[in-house]
């Protein structure tokens, strides 16, 4: 009589687990873990974010910088009215300005425009626990030609300013407001948006501003004598 083949031995629960194990692709399991790692996580709390550094205070005088612009601020003026860049206020309002030197840190040209973004997004003002961010900005001025909404090409720096409005009675000479200065990081459209743009503005100083009166934006045209009387001294 032939002998039939011994039955294979039974595996035991625990290298049944093992053989199956075995089976399964590193890939999967790596995910299967990372999945009852995460569920953990959130069952406790959450992932803990990245500290953010908190913003530096500047003096007035003292440059911003960021791979987008460099930027030093010197007065926050009052202005009853910016007819010179053809604005108007409406009743019962009027303008408070940020003026900075700024240069363009980039290689390509950018709007200085309250109505687009970039630019306006590095500057906000902190009156008391409310802040005036871009979407309250009025304009943005370069004081010096005078024009509105200028263009700040490479390297080339510009006198600025960032004017909101405010109820006439909410600021006066001597108050003391805060500038906020804001780092953006810059995208690359890809597959359906195309070329590049800053964005994401993230607080990275401050700076502790004194308001002042002033008359106009730009400085008062010179006397014609004026330069001829320097000439002859």
């Amino acid at each position: 009589m032939t002998a039939h083949p011994p039955a294979p031995a039974r595996k035991r629960p625990a290298q049944w687990t093992r053989a199956a194990i075995d089976r399964v692709p590193t890939k999967w399991l790596i995910t299967a873990a990372t999945g009852v790692f995460l569920i953990a996580t959130a069952a406790f709390g959450g992932l803990a974010t990245a500290a953010t550094p908190p913003a530096t205070t500047m003096r007035v005088g003292e440059t911003f910088t960021s791979p987008q612009l460099s930027l030093t601020a010197s007065k926050l003026v009052l202005l009853d009215s910016l007819d010179e860049f053809f604005i108007t206020l409406e009743p019962g309002e009027r303008a408070v300005a940020v003026l900075a030197e700024v240069t363009n840190a980039w290689t390509e040209p950018q709007l200085a425009a309250a109505g687009s973004v970039g630019v306006r997004d590095v500057v906000a003002l902190r009156i008391g626990d409310r802040t005036l961010g871009s979407d309250e900005m009025v304009a943005i001025v370069r004081t010096d030609d005078p024009q509105l909404s200028p263009t700040l090409q490479p390297g080339v720096a510009a006198p600025l300013a960032f004017i909101w409005a405010v109820p006439a009675h909410a600021l006066r000479a001597g108050d003391e407001l805060t500038a906020e200065f804001f780092t953006q990081r810059l995208y690359t459209g890809k597959v359906t948006v195309s070329g590049q743009w800053w964005d994401d503005p993230a607080l990275t100083a401050t700076m502790p501003l004194r308001a002042e009166e002033r008359a106009a934006l730009s400085p008062a045209p010179r006397p014609p004598d004026a330069d001829e009387s320097e000439r002859t001294r």
